[in-house]
């Protein structure tokens, strides 16, 4: 499933927070939140949008708890 996940740290244009969309097995915000919980950290794929909209697979990324502040599910 795709999530964006607002982590509490600056942003590359200076804004306070950093928004990211990512691709992850977990088939719900509770799961997801559940490793995040179990393990202090997220491994998960990071997707960048594309000019025409589309999402596409980036890269894996490693994100700690110490920095999530939201996660939301999106379509897509």
């Amino acid at each position: 499933m795709r999530f964006q996940i607002i982590l509490n740290m600056p942003s590359h244009r200076g804004g306070p927070v950093h928004s990211i969309f990512v691709e992850h097995d977990a088939n719900t915000i509770e799961s997801i939140m559940k490793l995040i919980e179990r393990d202090g950290y997220l491994v998960t794929t990071e997707l960048y949008k594309q000019d025409d909209g589309e999402m596409c697979p980036h890269h894996e990324i490693g994100l700690s708890a110490t920095v999530i502040g939201k996660v939301k599910y999106i379509d897509g």
